[in-house]
């Protein structure tokens, strides 16, 4: 399942769980590390006159 999938589920879960939300919060806070490493990847993949001193 995707990230937007298991917020939906974990949305309507009557279960609580703290597993779950740590799992959660974990899987949240890579989602953002990623997105922020493959916009720098793409801006290091896209740089023009670089010069390496």
């Amino acid at each position: 399942m995707t990230l937007e999938e298991f917020e939906k589920w974990l949305e309507n879960s009557r279960e609580e769980s703290f597993e779950t939300w740590d799992d959660y919060i974990e899987w949240k806070a890579y989602s953002k590390k990623l997105e922020e490493l493959q916009r720098r990847l793409e801006e290091i993949q896209n740089a023009q006159r670089v010069r390496i001193t």
